[in-house]
């Protein structure tokens, strides 16, 4: 995450699999609940 934030890449976190209760403490710009909603979300960002 430090490396896609220094890089000026948005996070977004799966809010499914391993550690999946810890992702909102991360700060994402963006939290998917399934794959199929990455498309629509990567759209939204500039």
């Amino acid at each position: 995450m430090a490396a896609a934030r220094n890089a000026g890449i948005p996070v977004v976190l799966v809010s499914f699999g391993y550690g999946a209760g810890r992702a909102a403490a991360l700060s994402p710009e963006a939290t998917i609940d399934h794959f199929r909603d990455l498309p629509a979300l990567l759209e939204s960002f500039p």
